[in-house]
């Protein structure tokens, strides 16, 4: 291994890094702009942003030809998302209350299609069929969790005053911040068949176990500056958001990769993540809440976990 093989990997983690706080940067400043709820706008919008590295590594793993790469990646995220960060937010805060728009109802559903990839690559593949139910349940999943909170007045005075100007300015900054992450993240692909090859692992276990901690890096700066700055909803909404498009995204991509198939073993992540699912749901009270202790909880068998799918 030249030192080359050694400053690419870190380059790119370094790059993807300060790329994510330029992206968020941005975000915090187009919501300020046009003064919306912070956690619906993390769900919806910085949900999706945060997810361009994923994007852009699902692209070039179909050109590559790998295409287990971008599902093994984008379902990781899911789990990583949900069952790390999410418990991690709550030891260090105290408690973690879902906004008061996630209603009992609405968290069934969104809980059910983080679920849904998992169900779906129990046979071991992704066909055309799985890709277009998980397209159309996001878009059912999204009008019903938005439904109740769309503000068309708020949409009215944007574009009927000037901040149409600074929005449309912002934009253009956060398009290029998301081209250079997108050109960044072309090395992070060629690491993972270079170290999948070398240690045996599968493109997707590789993928699956290594690839999220690095393309969630944007929300892991959100984790840290949501806790200085006591914003949990920023973390919990970007979380929840970028985590179901995480699920999109493998509907998307599968589309154009056309029939995917996966060399690992989905059994034991399904269940996994249905027992830690079923957690969440049982744990939160009546006020949507996760106490620090239940959250140390997630995060020993979410623990426990990875240390079964990297040793066994």
């Amino acid at each position: 291994m030249n030192l080359i093989d050694i400053f690419l990997p870190l380059a790119s983690i370094f790059f993807v890094f300060i790329l994510g706080i330029g992206i968020i940067s941005v975000v915090n400043k187009i919501t300020s702009l046009v003064n919306i709820s912070s956690f619906l706008f993390s769900y919806f919008v910085l949900g999706c942003l945060t997810t361009m590295a994923e994007i852009s590594v699902g692209i070039h793993s179909i050109i590559d030809d790998k295409d287990s790469v971008f599902v093994g990646n984008l379902a990781g995220g899911i789990i990583f998302l949900i069952t790390f960060l999410i418990p991690l937010i709550g030891i260090f805060s105290g408690e973690i209350k879902i906004y008061k728009s996630v209603k009992k109802d609405n968290l069934v559903y969104l809980l059910g299609y983080l679920l849904l990839p998992f169900l779906l690559i129990l046979d071991n593949e992704v066909n055309i069929l799985d890709a277009i139910f998980l397209i159309i349940s996001y878009i059912v999943m999204s009008l019903k969790l938005s439904r109740e909170d769309i503000d068309s007045e708020k949409i009215n005075y944007i574009f009927s005053s000037n901040l149409i100007k600074k929005l449309i300015l912002w934009t253009i900054v956060l398009f290029i911040l998301i081209l250079g992450l997108m050109y960044v993240s072309n090395y992070v692909v060629d690491l993972i068949v270079k170290w999948a090859n070398g240690i045996g692992k599968s493109y997707f276990d590789f993928s699956f176990l290594l690839l999220p901690v690095i393309t969630n890096m944007p929300e892991m700066v959100i984790a840290i500056v949501s806790l200085l700055k006591k914003q949990k909803s920023v973390a919990i909404g970007n979380y929840l958001g970028s985590s179901t498009f995480n699920a999109f995204l493998i509907g998307i991509l599968s589309m154009f990769a056309g029939q995917v198939f996966l060399n690992t073993n989905p059994f034991l992540i399904f269940i996994f993540f249905l027992f830690m699912l079923i957690l969440i749901y049982f744990f939160m009270d009546s006020e949507n809440k996760l106490t620090r202790k239940e959250s140390f909880i997630l995060l020993i068998f979410s623990l426990i976990f990875i240390c079964i799918e990297i040793f066994i």
